[in-house]
């Protein structure tokens, strides 16, 4: 027999940039029950099905934000794989992330699910036609109200949609999605020489998360949470340290999430590309 196994190189999804990994999950939820004649034994029929995926890719602009509807085709060079069909998938959650501090690629995922489509399963093609040229972590950071914070190590920028999910008489036993409220929270941790520098729990804060530096090393292009309030401002020392014993520096943990509003002034969410994200169009 022919060893016909596929392997991940060349894989790909349509209209998605640098793609790293994907996966989709296709799920069944049967009527089940037990009763007086099943011998106590569970019972279970055909019932409504529902799908959902995720997948990663390196940059710092998704190609589709949460909220947004589009069509998944994810396909190995050899042309199988699955497809949404139309629009047929939801975007749920992005996470963005930045590692300063070990340079890894900058990078983010996407997590979406049903829309109003089924998930097909077969001969479905897609290319990636991009350069790939994702940006460097080297030197990004990120600020509170325009003041830089020192010594960032990682950072992490969460945007979702609270997608409500339905099955009624006409969906055909398919789950189905609308477009739901807008959240955004962010966690970062830092190296401290002052503890006392941190923010205060309950500030609220303009938030922007560097993306791209100019030649003076200012940030040129961000991410822009306006306005988050700080959930966490936690320093860490750990004075034993690992296995050889040393002592480690002292850190912090902060983390924030969004609020539209700030002494009635309205807030915005925006990508280095300037697309508003929040309030939504």
């Amino acid at each position: 027999m022919a060893d016909a196994i596929i392997t991940g190189a060349g894989g790909a999804i349509n209209g998605v940039a640098c793609v790293r990994y994907w996966k989709v999950i296709a799920e069944a939820m049967p009527g089940e029950g037990v009763c007086s004649a099943s011998d106590s034994g569970y019972v279970r029929i055909a019932g409504n099905d529902d799908w959902r995926g995720v997948y990663t890719a390196y940059g710092v602009e998704p190609d589709y934000l949460p909220g947004e509807l589009f069509r998944f085709i994810g396909a190995t060079r050899d042309g199988k794989g699955v497809d949404s069909q139309a629009e047929g998938a939801i975007v749920d959650r992005i996470v963005l992330k930045w590692d300063t501090e070990k340079a890894k690629l900058l990078s983010y995922e996407c997590y979406f699910s049903a829309a109003d489509h089924e998930l097909l399963l077969g001969a479905y093609s897609a290319e990636d036609l991009t350069v790939a040229a994702p940006p460097t972590p080297v030197s990004l950071g990120m600020s509170l109200d325009d003041s830089p914070v020192d010594h960032v190590r990682n950072m992490e920028l969460v945007l979702e949609c609270s997608n409500p999910h339905y099955v009624t008489s006409d969906t055909d036993g398919h789950t189905h999605r609308k477009r739901g409220n807008y959240d955004a929270s962010f966690k970062a941790s830092v190296y401290l020489d002052d503890p006392g520098i941190l923010p205060d729990k309950n500030e609220i804060k303009e938030v922007k998360f560097a993306t791209k530096l100019d030649d003076e090393g200012e940030m040129e292009e961000w991410w822009h949470l306006k306005w988050a309030i700080i959930t966490e401002a936690t320093p860490i020392l750990d004075i034993e340290g690992g296995e050889d014993g040393r002592g480690r520096l002292m850190e912090a943990a902060i983390a924030g999430d969004m609020t539209g509003f700030k002494g009635g002034i309205k807030g915005f969410i925006k990508s280095p590309g300037l697309t508003e994200w929040w309030p939504p169009a």
